[in-house]
């Protein structure tokens, strides 16, 4: 999918949800005069920003990397600690998508496209763009954008899901659809839109700093991506998202030059990161081994080092698992700390049918790492492909006890049931996957099929049953006339 259409697709999606009988008929809209005030409560605002993850599950294809993941959740968590953030969570995703951009959506999900992170040249220049779509939300433009739409009328509502279903058909057809459809209320937008900007700037270069970041990358970053402008055919997605002037970045590089300078090297989990998702890009993992190795000779330690990672995956890739061996072994015996070189080491043993030897490498980094997701799912997945379902399940709950399972996670423990011949309790999990990846209609299914297996236990029966009666109340409201 083109960022432009996926751009597109985000508006529309955001003011179909907008749309939904989230908020009761009755409820009379406040003054956005302040910015503290919403149309939506928070618990309004938290079930339609799940609303809307869904959707974006559905719609897109995000990076399945929990490493990644973990990481990025890492950065927002720190500017969470730095930011006045009462009453907001904050969750974070990656589009696997090579065009520069990043959004903020309702509920506190921030997404980030694949390529906007390899763009960066450091971890200040990523964390100021989620700085900045942080502050799009703690400044409550969603929850404003969300008053506009639900002062919309009826014909432009139609439209709008009008454009998103033909766009599902035809990206042509779902562009021309919302361009007649939307065009009228652009201008009006217009100017609150660049406000909302300047004001997640400001909000966002303060949270930056505080966060112990150098102010200065975020103006850097947006200068580089307004120089990129003048030399492509097509400028990053990020521009047309984020409207982007000269006097915009003036004023941030003011801003920022008020700030004592901070001199901070990138850590090497940013660099991993970055190796990381170079690799998962490219079709072609010779392509990446050459991209690599190229890069071996120049640069510091921790750049170096993130070159050899990058070596080390693509040999994997390729097959040549005893050469991508030497080079993990190397770089956890130098980087004995960093947990990604230590799962990058055990899955390719794994894959290389040295299967004890993975083993002995998960164990031994679960006992110094276990809150790590990334491990836990890493180490869960080669366990069930081992048909060590018991010790599986038991990775899985005692994680779940202070964690929350994400959709993957789900996705094991029903394989794990499976295996041990546990149908009803494999279903129920694998519902809970559907549903947190969007199939609502997958979810209801599996359900009802659970509930047909009558050697199960009485309260398990009774899990299910209130699970199913959750899931297709959702699906009521969703296919309700208007929704």
């Amino acid at each position: 999918m083109s960022a432009g259409l996926f751009a597109l697709r985000y508006a529309l999606i955001v003011c179909v949800l907008a749309a939904a009988p989230l908020v009761p008929a009755q409820t009379e809209l406040p003054d956005f005069g302040d910015a503290s005030s919403a149309t939506l409560s928070p618990v309004e605002e938290r079930r339609l920003g799940e609303a809307f993850m869904r959707e974006i599950r559905a719609h897109l294809t995000l990076v399945e990397d929990a490493e990644v993941e973990e990481y990025v959740g890492s950065v927002g968590r720190r500017l969470a600690a730095a930011s006045d953030t009462r009453g907001h969570s904050f969750h974070f995703f990656v589009v696997a998508a090579d065009d520069v951009n990043a959004f903020a959506g309702p509920g506190g999900y921030i997404g980030i496209n694949a390529g906007l992170i390899t763009s960066t040249e450091s971890e200040g220049e990523l964390a100021s763009v989620i700085a900045h779509e942080m502050a799009h939300v703690t400044q409550r433009h969603i929850a404003r954008r969300f008053e506009q739409q639900a002062r919309s009328n009826i014909p432009v509502l139609a439209g709008i899901v009008a454009a998103v279903v033909l766009g599902s058909q035809s990206s042509d057809l779902g562009q021309a659809a919302a361009a007649a459809t939307l065009g009228s209320a652009v201008q009006t937008t217009l100017n609150f839109s660049r406000e909302a900007e300047q004001e997640a700037d400001r909000v966002g270069l303060q949270v930056l700093d505080r966060a112990g970041y150098d102010p200065r990358a975020m103006p850097a970053f947006l200068a580089k991506l307004q120089s990129s402008q003048r030399y492509a055919r097509k400028p990053p997605e990020y521009l047309s998202t984020h409207p982007l002037t000269t006097s915009r970045i003036a004023d941030l590089e003011a801003r920022a030059e008020q700030s004592p300078r901070v001199g901070r090297e990138d850590g090497l989990r940013y660099l991993l990161v970055k190796a990381k998702l170079e690799v998962l890009s490219r079709d072609d993992p010779r392509a990446s081994l050459e991209f690599f190795e190229s890069s071996l000779e120049n640069g510091e330690r921790n750049e170096v080092s993130a070159a050899a990672y990058g070596v080390g995956l693509a040999l994997a890739r390729t097959g040549e698992h005893d050469k991508a061996s030497k080079v993990f072994d190397a770089l956890v015996e130098r980087h004995p700390e960093e947990l990604s070189l230590r799962i990058a080491a055990a899955e390719n043993a794994f894959s290389a049918g040295r299967v004890r030897e993975s083993m002995e490498i998960y164990r031994e980094a679960h006992e110094r790492h276990p809150a790590s997701r990334a491990l836990v799912t890493a180490f869960a997945q080669a366990l069930v492909q081992s048909r060590r379902s018991d010790e599986a399940l038991e990775l899985i709950d005692v994680y779940s006890r202070s964690h929350k399972a994400d959709h993957r996670l789900h996705r094991l423990a029903a394989e794990a049931y499976a295996q041990r011949g546990e149908s009803t309790r494999s279903r129920l999990s694998l519902a809970e996957h559907y549903y947190l990846v969007g199939q609502l209609d997958s979810a209801i299914y599996q359900l009802q099929l659970a509930l047909q297996d009558h050697d199960a236990g009485y309260y398990l029966l009774s899990r299910v049953e209130a699970r199913l009666e959750e899931f297709e109340e959702e699906w009521r409201l969703r296919s309700r006339p208007g929704a």
